[in-house]
């Protein structure tokens, strides 16, 4: 038995409106680093990034590596399209891993690795991700991936 061309058409709507709800879900997130911004409203400089790191940086130099990750974490999270968000987490995921917090330091790069992929440091943090993982199959992390 012959099918008409017109019987495919029905086949492919449930997977278009599929792709649609998905496209329409994922630009409904509440967090703001997951939002994609409007057309025209990011600006790489922004002031409160910048003042925001300027403190990281600050709290990092003075040896409050736990302030600093965490106020390097509120750059990336409040400021996910600003010139200091890829460096802010790239920062954090150092400071966790040389604080031996090593299961936080793989999340954070992996991050990094996902959303700043053409970031200098891109490779830099695929290896230390590596660094990481190995670890943990080595036995060098207590608490459970």
């Amino acid at each position: 038995m012959r099918r008409s061309s017109s019987s495919h058409a029905y086949l492919f709507t449930p997977f278009t409106a599929l792709a649609a709800a998905s496209l329409l879900l994922s630009s409904c997130s509440k967090d703001a680093h997951e939002r994609v911004p409007r057309a025209g409203t990011i600006t790489a400089n922004n002031p409160k990034a910048e003042t925001l790191f300027a403190k990281a940086t600050q709290q990092e130099a003075s040896g409050k590596l736990g302030k600093a990750a965490k106020t390097y974490f509120e750059v990336y999270k409040n400021y996910p399209f600003s010139t200091q968000a890829a460096e802010s987490l790239y920062k954090r995921a150092v400071i966790q891993e040389n604080d031996g917090d090593l299961f936080d330091a793989f999340e954070s790069y992996q991050i990094f690795i996902n959303r700043y992929s053409a970031n200098s440091q891109y490779s830099t943090a695929l290896a230390k991700q590596a660094k990481v993982a190995h670890a943990a199959a080595d036995g060098h992390i207590t608490n459970n991936f």
